[in-house]
């Protein structure tokens, strides 16, 4: 009423499909990526992308339907993003780690149209089918050899012919808008079942402003990409490189004894690490030609103070640390300016507070809980694929997002993360879920219940300890037995490194475990590792 507003717009409608086909229009010939030494351009990739949407199109495939994607590392995985993108489907990433019940349930959840499955995952995918039986599944898109002939899968293809004869121009369907679902990224699982977070075509593009902001992404930057494509942090480099042109030297797999000579190979300038990855690289034997590499900014989550300053020192590479989760489009902080242990301010679009269990912004220095808020609308998950309950939990009436994370303000505005509230541990870099592990240890014979906390790791992030009350009247379970036992069952990741025998746990009035109780010391264990 005769007043002005103005309203901040940090990430503005320009999808990713749009960003795509300005970039093969204007620089067909400039390079994306370069896998094995293969150099793949804008051009060539707008081909590829245009015959696979058309191809998926031709198969009866409409806006909405869901593919799960569990294929390593490789250039297929962000054909079938800017696929996606062109046509409005939405991709389920799969962790390549998962098998097992876990496996089972994370199809079940996501419930997909079709599947895009490697031939390294084929058996324990066509396990996974014939135990849960997914019938809404129609079409299976495979990669090398792989039979789902058992299955009962009604169309299996080779993901090559798919589009193989389709035209090479755009899809006359609009693609992906800026508020719809793109990706359904399912988390750990942190108090109980995993979640699928709903990512729209501008939460990724966010994804990438961010990383962008935290690497200093700009033209000619050449990003060593090791992280896998079915986490957060491996999506947000696809848009990283297509929005801000940088280059992507994409690495099969992580590999800490060859990291240094990689970047050199690719003349990276910038490299991701999670957790462990920089105490991992710091334990490799020193060599002349440490600093002997292009790499200015190594930006990432985890470094421990410890580490920071002696990774900096011997490899000659500035620290940007930074804090995010995938509900709040990957980043939400970053510290630029080498406060050693910060986790730094909130990026320009996003506001932070510490909430105290009052439900009050806490004092400089005290320990509350993490809440985000964007500036903008659209930056935050919409909520929860198919879980209402537990989009309410988080999103707060008034925009704000609880994360469950712990930290505490310093007087000058820097974060520092001190913790998971939620039920979740960082393992080698992956999130792992308490509930899950314990799911599946708890079906053990012996077993009668089972508790999982974290414990400080060597490398930092966390280590896992599983507190086990066995069977009244049975023997006592050999713990390498247990261990054993698990490997068939979950990933190596999940599977717990100190174990001890309790003979009750103290409860809740709701009969929750207290978990607060019980002993972080690994002296009462038996460890995994120990030689």
């Amino acid at each position: 009423y005769g007043k002005r507003v103005t309203v901040m717009i940090y990430v503005d409608d320009t999808t990713i499909r749009q960003w795509l086909e300005k970039r093969a229009k204007d620089e067909a010939d400039r390079v994306f990526c370069i896998y094995e030494d293969v150099p793949i351009t804008y051009g060539e990739i707008e081909e590829k992308v245009n015959r696979l949407a058309n191809g998926f199109l031709d198969l009866g495939f409409r806006r909405g339907d869901r593919i799960a994607i569990m294929i390593p590392n490789h250039p297929d995985f962000f054909f079938m993003v800017f696929a996606c993108a062109k046509v409005g489907l939405t991709y389920i990433p799969l962790n390549t780690n998962l098998k097992g019940a876990n496996l089972d349930l994370l199809l079940q959840l996501s419930d997909p149209r079709a599947l895009l499955v490697d031939e390294s995952f084929a058996d324990i995918i066509a396990e996974s089918l014939r135990r849960v039986g997914l019938n809404n599944i129609k079409f299976i898109f495979t990669r090398g050899n792989a039979d789902f002939s058992e299955t009962g899968i009604a169309h299996q293809l080779p993901f090559s012919s798919v589009g193989a004869d389709a035209e090479a121009t755009p899809p006359i369907v609009p693609g992906a808008g800026p508020e719809d679902v793109l990706a359904i990224s399912y988390t750990s699982g942190t108090t109980g079942v995993p979640k699928g977070v709903l990512l729209t075509d501008r939460m990724l593009r966010t994804c990438a402003k961010g990383a962008a902001i935290a690497n200093e992404a700009g033209p000619g930057e050449v990003m060593l990409m090791w992280e896998s494509f079915c986490h957060i942090g491996g999506v947000q480099m696809i848009c990283v490189c297509l929005i801000y042109l940088s280059v992507m030297a994409l690495l099969p797999r992580f590999s800490a004894s060859r990291f240094w000579d990689q970047a050199r190979h690719y003349k990276a300038t910038r490299v991701h690490y999670l957790g462990s990855v920089l105490p991992i690289l710091l334990k490799q034997p020193p060599r002349a030609d440490d600093k002997n590499h292009s790499v200015k900014i190594a930006w990432g989550a985890g470094a421990a103070r410890q580490v920071w300053k002696e990774f900096e020192d011997r490899f000659g590479v500035q620290i940007h640390e930074a804090y995010g989760m995938t509900e709040c489009s990957s980043l939400t902080t970053v510290c630029l300016d080498g406060k050693i242990g910060s986790i730094g301010k909130p990026l320009p679009y996003f506001e932070v507070r510490i909430m105290g269990d009052d439900g009050k912004i806490v004092p400089v220095g005290k320990l509350g809980e993490i809440q985000v808020r964007g500036k903008q609308s659209g930056l935050i998950l919409k909520g929860y694929f198919r879980n209402p309950e537990a989009t309410s939990k988080c999103l707060l009436p008034d925009g704000w997002f609880a994360t469950g994370d712990l930290a505490y303000m310093d007087e000058e505005g820097y974060i520092f993360f001190k913790g998971r509230s939620k039920d979740s541990l960082r393992i080698n870099g992956e999130n792992v879920s308490a509930w899950e592990v314990e799911r599946v240890i708890n079906e053990y014979p012996d077993i009668e219940e089972c508790a999982v906390i974290g414990v400080p790791g060597e490398l930092g992030g966390d280590d896992m300890k599983v507190f086990i009350k066995c069977v009244s009247g049975r023997n006592r379970p050999n713990p390498a037995d247990i261990a054993k036992w698990c490997e068939p069952r979950m990933a190596k990741y999940q599977i717990p490194r100190y174990y001890t025998f309790i003979d009750s746990f103290e409860k809740t009035e709701s009969q929750r475990t207290k978990k607060n109780g019980l002993s972080r010391s690994t002296d009462d264990s038996w460890d995994r590792y120990a030689k």
